[in-house]
């Protein structure tokens, strides 16, 4: 498929790699059954290939409104259809490049970009949902492991008379 940016594209480092991975799509529709929003909504515009119309349709010029931000927001980015693709479309690239472009073209309203930085700030302390850590308990062990509250946790404390890892003879 032979894509023709329009001005927005033309130029930029990103145009070689969304011209390279639209023209390896087939348009076959594999991918649609493994991907979990087309499975649960049902509407072309939340699948792969639907998503890829709307990015190619954008980058070559028609107008961008918020149902298409709306449909590219809807993937998870699980990327399940990539290795379901037998053309061996690289699609968590080119939504990348398609997310970047309607955020230039259609900004969000302050409300959602306060909304979404909440969201992005309690999905990144998730990872010490899992495991004790300063939101509700000592860290066992610092959290080393990315907690985003590191500097707010308590290291546990070994009982008085124990030290760590000696466990109490029976």
């Amino acid at each position: 498929m032979r894509v023709e940016f329009d001005q927005w594209m033309t130029g930029s480092a990103a145009a070689a790699d969304a011209e390279r991975i639209l023209s390896s799509c087939v348009h076959c529709g594999i991918c649609t059954s493994v991907c979990p929003t087309y499975d649960v909504l049902d509407h072309e515009l939340d699948s792969p290939r639907g998503r890829i119309y709307l990015i190619r349709d954008m980058l070559q010029g028609a107008p961008v409104s918020e149902r298409t931000r709306d449909h590219l927001d809807r993937c998870l980015g699980c990327r399940a259809c990539e290795p379901a693709c037998p053309s061996g479309v690289e699609y968590g690239q080119l939504i990348d490049i398609g997310r970047q472009q309607v955020e230039l073209r259609v900004p969000r309203t302050a409300f959602d970009r306060s909304r979404r930085a909440l969201l992005r700030r309690a999905l990144k302390a998730a990872a010490c949902w899992g495991r004790p850590c300063g939101w509700g308990g000592p860290c066992a062990d610092g959290c080393r492991r990315g907690c985003a509250r590191r500097s707010r946790c308590v290291r546990r404390r070994p009982r008085p008379g124990r030290r760590p890892g000696m466990h109490a003879a029976s």
